[in-house]
């Protein structure tokens, strides 16, 4: 895997899971240009050979060698090459843009490696089409989560995405000894999410690449302030870092004084009903940050709560800490209606539930205050190790957590935005 490649100092390790390293040559075209032809293994592997490739000839790509990532390639000849000065460019397709496509930038598992590849001094970009910030279906969650990715990486724009024989390019690095680019044929692989480049339906074919795109540089923060009409957006960043048992208290006081009037409305109309919208609720310690803020509701928390999130993808082993994830939904809904007896919990397959991380409050004359999160209360992490006996019985559990103290930080170099918009009855 190249992020475990990149502390083992490989010259390309820039990508994530599944695609390695190596400076083999392809070239980029246009998609017209490369209709028809294709790539396979050079190496001379069986094992290599047998994978599935483009269509074309065996041995070339766009008529020069290229080889599949991760196989036969030797890292440098001193063992590590320094990163400085780096240019690694990251593909946001258009389609990844679209509601309800394959795409999912929340499950994009980038963020530490971009964050390891600016720390080497390496200068990462994500660049997507320009006709995709102007589509309708460009959300506002998706544009809380451009920003989110603009921690550690600039956001570019270009006319157009390179294609190598008819196959996307997903990732290429630029440094001294030229561009290199990674092509896959699996659609699924090329588009940001849980399965983004990781070689499983089809090999990754990298090498040699004419040149990078050019790109207009654009800011994260900005989009999001344009795009967020007579709403508010606040950055939030570590204003409530501190003891988990004042997040709450902590977290209103910072909207009382971003939005004095719409506070001043929460409380004095009172909130009738709640919608907590979050795929990712999935552990101990994302249920203690919420009922921390939901039991100091301004004006008294709403009896009628209802909480809406994902399916847990897989079983797995029980953890032991308040940021390990629960390992099946029963008892994950079970702790959840004992911490928050009110609630009408509804578990759904992630294709049903809105992109958005929202809570969404009904007031009594029925305007609807709605706060979008970023990463909802998973962009913050819990200082040390604070234990949760996952086998213990649900009130255990619930008892435990609720009285566990311990402090919380945003996660490094979030600014963990929150925009605030009302709609009038």
């Amino acid at each position: 895997m190249v992020r475990r490649l990149l502390e083992a100092g490989w010259r390309t390790a820039f990508l994530c899971r599944g695609l390695h390293a190596g400076l083999p040559s392809l070239r980029f075209a246009t998609r017209s240009q490369l209709r028809g032809s294709t790539a396979r293994p050079a190496c001379g592997h069986e094992s290599c050979s047998n994978a599935a490739s483009m269509p074309g000839n065996s041995r070339t790509l766009a008529g020069v060698r290229s080889r599949i990532p991760g196989c036969c390639t030797p890292p440098s000849a001193n063992g590590s090459t320094s990163r400085a000065g780096q240019r690694v460019w990251f593909r946001l397709p258009y389609i990844c843009m679209a509601p309800r496509q394959n795409g999912d930038l929340a499950d994009w598992p980038v963020d530490d490696l971009f964050r390891r590849l600016e720390e080497a001094g390496t200068k990462v970009e994500v660049v997507l089409e320009s006709r995709a910030l102007t589509d309708k279906g460009l959300m506002i969650a998706q544009k809380l989560d451009l920003h989110r990715l603009s921690a550690n990486a600039s956001l570019g724009l270009a006319a157009e995405l390179p294609f190598v024989k008819d196959e996307p390019v997903i990732a290429a690095i630029e440094n001294t000894q030229g561009p290199t680019a990674v092509a896959t044929s699996a659609a699924n692989e090329a588009i940001p999410g849980p399965h983004w480049g990781l070689g499983e339906e089809a090999p990754l074919v990298r090498g040699r690449a004419d040149k990078l795109p050019e790109t207009n540089e654009f800011s994260g923060e900005q989009l999001v302030r344009l795009s967020s009409g007579n709403a508010r957006l606040i950055l939030v960043g570590a204003q409530l870092d501190g003891q988990v048992a004042n997040f709450g208290r902590r977290f209103w006081a910072l909207l009382k004084v971003a939005d004095p009037i719409i506070m001043a409305s929460i409380r004095t109309h009172g909130v009738r009903k709640a919608v907590y919208s979050d795929r990712y609720i999935l552990t101990p310690l994302n249920l203690r940050l919420f009922s921390e803020v939901f039991r100091l509701v301004p004006g008294g928390k709403p009896k009628d709560l209802n909480i809406l999130t994902a399916r847990v993808s897989r079983s797995g082993s029980l953890g032991w800490a308040v940021f390990h994830m629960f390992a099946e939904d029963g008892m994950r809904r079970a702790v959840m209606q004992e911490l928050f007896p009110e609630a009408r919990i509804d578990i759904r397959d992630k294709a049903q539930l809105p992109h958005e991380r929202s809570l969404q409050f009904v007031l009594g004359d029925d305007r609807k205050i709605t706060m979008l999160f970023d990463q909802g209360f998973g962009a913050w992490r819990a200082h040390g190790t604070p234990r949760h006996d996952f086998a213990a019985d649900v009130s255990r559990q619930v008892r435990s957590l609720k009285s566990s103290s311990f402090a919380v930080a945003v996660e490094r170099g979030r600014d963990a935005p929150v925009v605030l918009q009302v709609d009038e009855a």
